[in-house]
């Protein structure tokens, strides 16, 4: 009887498992498109308002370099000292 056991447990045949991942991940689902389609134009939005506030810094730096006090100003200046 234990021969018998041994015989059927050798043939039993045993199901072949998946050998990539993509065999047993279902396709992705609209939700998870939408999820990744909006994490990705958030991205998109702040790297925009990152690149919009520095520029605008910048250009407000030239600009205050560029202005010169007008000439009433100075002089001014100059009696009040």
């Amino acid at each position: 009887m234990a021969a018998a056991t041994l015989r059927t447990f050798r043939t039993r045949t045993i199901p072949m498992q998946a050998t990539r991942i993509d065999d047993t991940t279902a396709p992705p689902t609209r939700w998870q498109r939408w999820r990744w389609t909006i994490a990705i134009v958030a991205l998109l939005l702040l790297a925009y308002a990152i690149a919009l506030a520095w520029v605008t810094r910048r250009l407000e730096t030239d600009v205050q370099q560029s202005l010169h006090p007008l000439p009433a100003v100075r002089q001014a200046a100059r009696v009040d000292d």
